[in-house]
């Protein structure tokens, strides 16, 4: 659909005391969705929002509970002490190069559902070798499983030939599918390899 794309928002609300925060935050989503919408908005690239609250819209956006722009969230805008943006409460002050990978992780872990890993093989063609469903973070670490792995098969003329293989485990994000109204037959994952 053609349309507008507005690529720098840090969207802020009111706070209501009288109304939980997720609720303010699902109401807030709401307006600015339709809001966007009916501006011609169809796109947006959110650069900062406090407590993950684009991510959340993002994915109510794209399972069709909210009817809204395409989302691409970012989560918490990523600053230094005494850095840019600190006061609004969308930054997330981080120090060192090990504070700096811990709250990259925590960005990914949740927001990113799945990895899918292309490499270069030996005989120089690109193929998809992981597809990677982040299932989380347990202390410092992202906490991923393999969902298709590539297996190679043979080497015809000189070039690599192979499939993705099942691993056998149903990812978590089918979940989403399935309120989505996408129903994937059980045995797309198949069987472990």
């Amino acid at each position: 659909m053609p349309g507008l794309w507005d690529v720098h928002i840090h969207p802020d609300y009111l706070s209501l005391d009288e109304m939980p925060l997720a609720d303010q935050v699902t109401l807030f989503g709401h307006r600015l969705a339709t809001a966007l919408t009916e501006s011609g908005i169809v796109g947006l690239r959110c650069a900062g929002a406090h407590h993950f609250m684009d991510v959340a819209w993002k994915r109510a956006f794209d399972s069709g509970q909210h009817v809204g722009p395409r989302l691409f969230a970012s989560g918490y805008f990523l600053t230094t002490t005494g850095g840019h943006f600190l006061t609004s409460g969308h930054a997330l002050e981080v120090d060192g190069p090990y504070g700096w990978v811990k709250a990259i992780r925590e960005q990914i872990a949740s927001a990113v559902d799945l990895i899918v890993h292309q490499n270069r093989l030996k005989d120089g063609s690109r193929k998809i070798v992981n597809i990677t469903e982040v299932q989380g973070m347990e202390g410092d670490v992202i906490v991923m499983q393999d969902i298709f792995v590539f297996e190679q098969t043979a080497v015809v003329e000189g070039k690599i030939q192979g499939r993705l293989r099942p691993t056998g485990i149903r990812p978590k994000f089918v979940e989403k599918f399935d309120a989505s109204g996408i129903h994937l037959p059980p045995n797309v994952f198949g069987s472990p390899f």
